[in-house]
């Protein structure tokens, strides 16, 4: 529905589009939970809305995509991924465009993933210029592609620099802020490989876990020798066994997450061994850099609850609302753990977004709000709230003793 909205045509790949000041995204349910992190989309897109705003649509597509992708991971902690493992592979089999021709890689991509790989090299250049130019030079970009000038020229009068320098700049900048993953890449790409994606596949690592043991042991600086002998390990139930050569892959790339990272490996095999302050480390490493980790967020809350930690359950509770807000049980413990913190803003939003979600027991549910929002000193909003709950269920004790608390103002 999405794509047909939004061009036209099914198929399109995007999770959200700005058209100006008019922006277009897929609902949080139109994908399997933990798929996307909609709260940073939407930051996204609303990013994409000023650099269009401010350039009056001249901005070119790597810029405006760099600074969206950027805004991401400063808009809070968590949102935005790190720099992808596809964009590592391409830096590492020289297949990046140079910015003459970075704007190709969106519209006319030469193999699987470049338009991903394209947003990756477009918010890097803007970490480069962020780094040794400044926020302000990059208004100024902003600027000059207003007044109509081309991208060239833009380099040249506000940067200083022509594109070919910058290239050789931006270059030296990702082999340096990015050395260990360009590593990990070369250590799980073969020479023919495109860049891809999605999972890094340990697969052609070597035949059985015997194989793979001999070539971790034998390279032990091999980010995916490491992690496929750690993975066999894991999978065969050899889980302290297993332990090393993941702790081992994590010291060679710790920014690798996703599907097959090995903190959440890790992290389970702290948990079966007892270790819950050590699975609670790694759980919080994993979700300050992979947005998407709904599990991981969910798991991370448990534990934390397990510890005693009720702020830092609620933190991962927060995060995990923002990936999947359709789960009412993790809005119920968030609730719960903000009536406990003295929170009472957030228990009342979580209660509201519990009873968007049209519980079974929808008296309980305004009943709840009800409380949450005497707690939070708004007893008029409180009295209206559990009369909708006594209006569905008018034998409802514990409401109707809160609306004559309420009424007699003992709230």
């Amino acid at each position: 529905d999405f794509s047909v909205r939004t061009m036209g045509l099914t198929g399109l790949g995007a999770l959200g589009v700005a058209f100006g000041n008019v922006l277009a995204m897929d609902s949080p349910a139109a994908r399997d939970p933990g798929a996307f992190h909609w709260g940073s989309t939407l930051w996204h897109e609303i990013a994409h809305a000023f650099t269009l705003g401010m350039t009056r649509h001249r901005i070119p597509r790597w810029l405006t995509e760099g600074i969206s992708v950027r805004e991401e991971r400063r808009s809070r902690p968590g949102w935005g991924e790190p720099v992808s493992f596809a964009f590592l592979q391409a830096f590492h089999q020289d297949m990046l465009l140079p910015m003459a021709r970075i704007d190709a890689g969106f519209v006319r991509p030469s193999y699987p993933g470049q338009v991903g790989v394209s947003y990756q090299h477009g918010s890097v250049a803007v970490e480069l210029i962020e780094r040794d130019w400044g926020d302000a030079t990059l208004r100024r970009m902003l600027d000059a592609y207003r007044a109509g000038h081309g991208t060239e020229a833009v380099f040249r009068d506000v940067l200083g620099t022509g594109l070919d320098a910058f290239d050789r700049r931006l270059d030296a900048y990702v082999r340096e802020r990015y050395a260990a993953g360009l590593a990990a890449a070369a250590s799980l790409t073969g020479s023919g490989d495109a860049p891809h994606p999605g999972v890094v596949s340990t697969a052609g690592a070597g035949g059985g876990i015997e194989a793979r043991l001999a070539a971790a042991d034998d390279a032990p600086d091999s980010f995916g020798a490491q992690l496929a002998a750690g993975t066999a390990l894991f999978e065969a139930g050899r889980l302290a066994e297993a332990g090393p050569y993941l702790e081992r892959a994590l010291e060679l790339y710790p920014e690798f997450v996703g599907p097959g990272s090995p903190y959440a490996l890790l992290a389970a095999v702290r948990t079966e061994q007892g270790d819950l302050a050590g699975a609670a480390t790694l759980l919080r490493r994993l979700t300050a850099l992979d947005e998407s980790a709904l599990e991981a967020n969910l798991t991370l809350a448990g534990v934390l609850t397990e510890l005693g930690d009720r702020a830092g359950a609620a933190d991962a509770l927060e995060r995990a609302v923002f990936i999947y807000p359709y789960d009412a049980d993790p809005h119920r413990r968030l609730a719960e753990l903000a009536a406990e913190l003295g929170r009472p803003a957030l228990e009342v939003r979580e209660r509201r977004a519990i009873l968007a979600l049209d519980p079974v027991d929808r008296a309980g549910a305004l009943y709840d709000l009800a409380v949450a929002q005497r707690r939070a000193g708004d007893p008029a909003a409180a009295r209206r709230t559990v009369m909708s709950a006594l209006e569905i269920a008018p034998s409802f004790a514990a409401a109707q003793e809160l609306l004559l608390e309420l009424a007699g103002g003992g709230g």
